[in-house]
C-alpha cells in the first residue's frame, strides 16, 4: 500500500501595486464608499459618509455594493469605483 500526501496550498497570485497619491482634500470630490456586505457595513459607511461631508465639500458620494461578504469584490466594481470616485473607502462592518 501507498501513501499519498496532498499539499493543497497553491501559489499566490501576486501582482505588483503602489499607493495613489494623496489627496491633497477632499472638497470637490467624489467620495467612493464600498461596504464588505457585512450585517452593520452599510450603516457604518452611511455614517462615514456623513461624518465626511460635514468637513468636506463633495461634489458626490458613490455608493457600490460587492454582494456577499464571504466572496472577493467583483473586479468590475472595483473598475467602476476607480473611474467614478476620486477617493474610495471600504471596510468591515462587524
Amino acid at each position: 500500500m501507498t501513501i499519498k500526501y496532498l499539499y493543497p496550498v497553491q501559489d499566490a497570485d501576486i501582482e505588483q501595486a503602489s499607493m495613489a497619491d494623496r489627496l491633497k482634500t477632499l472638497d470637490g470630490m467624489i467620495l467612493g464608499l464600498l461596504p464588505n456586505a457585512k450585517e452593520n457595513s452599510n450603516r457604518l459607511h452611511e455614517l462615514i459618509g456623513k461624518e465626511i461631508s460635514k468637513k468636506f465639500k463633495l461634489a458626490g458620494i458613490k455608493v457600490m455594493h460587492k454582494g456577499h461578504a464571504g466572496t472577493n469584490c467583483d473586479p468590475g466594481i472595483m473598475q467602476e469605483m476607480a473611474k467614478e470616485a476620486d477617493a474610495v473607502i471600504t471596510g468591515l462592518g462587524d
